[in-house]
């Protein structure tokens, strides 16, 4: 059995011959692109291209506004071993900036100033109409890395949803504040964004994108930091509307959500999706693993419950540990895949993490057999 064919039965909650493995994120560049990992990482990398199931990321940029081409300005500078970024865009009433800095050693950008301060920019940010700027030859980089892929596994498509996409506009204490004080503001800027986001789904679905989607925001509206009874409103009358279309089009569709999931997950099976990930265990989650098989047991499938802090700090007499559990919780009934909640953002990482690595992957190819 292939990767490929392990992970779409697994998902499906059909019988595979093993539990699928992955360490999604974590995995190598694609051809053709640079690496910035340590020589050891890059042994780490080549290994689980051979030897796991691959999840493969992709993000792609569809939701651009080709409107609002003439009307930003970018302006980016190093300072020491860091590169902002300056955002302008012009609008009607007001210009609204952001800034962005990326770390050399670091993959990944932190927000320093969101584009909108309040709630008072959001009408100036709707105020320039939206044209979804349709550019096929986006989709290349998804032939690409489908083709690098192969049989070993499926391409995972990053798909920011309505809460996430105004949080990040807005920040996250000012979403939720703005949430609380502003209810129908915040609403009518998650509307306007939920209907960009099913124009570019749409496009990206009808030009033969994606395979998995991977669904995120949802977390932002979890638990502690929002009442669950809310859950529906800010994330269940969007992404069910994706997972649907999402279907339509013959793909899969799963959930990504960190932290405490149990008094949200019914409300995330509503929606119908094949898989929920990251499913963390306590004390980084609310959920044990058996809890998450039977509650999601012939509805999704349960992918992850391997905490990244175990990887980065454990040794590998305890990742051999939980590997076993987590096979003896949830391998039996098929529907699982294990991988870690998260992947390091830091391109030179220690020896421990890499032997942890190692561990999990041929732990879990021993003990993952049916």
């Amino acid at each position: 059995m292939t990767g490929r064919e392990r992970l779409l039965k697994a998902i499906k909650l059909e019988s595979v011959d093993r539990v699928p493995v992955s360490t999604f994120p974590l995995l190598p560049p694609p051809p053709g692109t640079e690496s910035k990992f340590s020589p050891e990482l890059n042994d780490l990398l080549d290994y689980t291209y051979e030897n796991t199931d691959l999840l493969f990321p992709w993000g792609y940029e569809l939701m651009a506004n080709a409107r609002e081409n003439d009307l930003l300005e970018i302006k980016t500078w190093k300072e020491g071993s860091s590169t902002y970024k300056r955002t302008v865009l012009h609008t009607p009433g007001k210009d609204l900036t952001s800034l962005e800095r990326r770390d050399d050693s670091v993959n990944t950008n932190w927000l320093l100033e969101p584009l909108l301060k309040d709630v008072d920019d959001i009408d100036k940010y709707l105020s320039i109409p939206f044209e979804l700027k349709k550019d096929e030859r986006v989709f290349s980089e998804f032939e690409r890395r489908k083709s690098f892929v192969g049989s070993r596994g499926i391409i995972y498509t990053d798909l920011g949803d309505p809460v996430g996409w105004a949080c990040t506009l807005l920040g996250f204490e000012t979403f939720l504040s703005e949430f609380m004080l502003n209810r129908q503001k915040i609403l009518k800027l998650m509307d306007a964004l939920f209907e960009r986001q099913f124009e570019a789904l749409r496009f990206g679905l009808e030009s033969g994108a994606g395979e998995m989607f991977r669904l995120q925001g949802a977390e932002y509206a979890s638990p502690p930091f929002v009442d669950p009874e809310l859950f529906p409103l800010l994330v269940n009358r969007y992404d069910g509307k994706f997972v649907e279309i999402i279907h339509d089009s013959g793909r899969l569709a799963a959930m990504h959500c960190h932290g405490n999931l149990k008094p949200i997950l019914f409300h995330i099976l509503d929606m119908n999706v094949d898989a929920v990930e990251p499913v963390e265990p306590p004390p980084d989650g609310d959920i044990t693993l058996v809890e998450a098989k039977r509650l999601m047991q012939g509805n999704a499938c349960v992918m992850g419950n391997l905490e990244f802090r175990e990887l980065e700090f454990a040794d590998t007499t305890r990742i051999d540990m939980l590997v076993k559990k987590s096979m003896d919780e949830a391998k039996e009934g098929y529907g699982y895949v294990i991988m870690p909640s998260a992947s390091p953002i830091v391109y030179d990482v220690s020896r421990v993490m890499i032997e942890n690595y190692f561990k999990f992957i041929n732990t879990a190819l021993l003990y993952g057999k049916y």
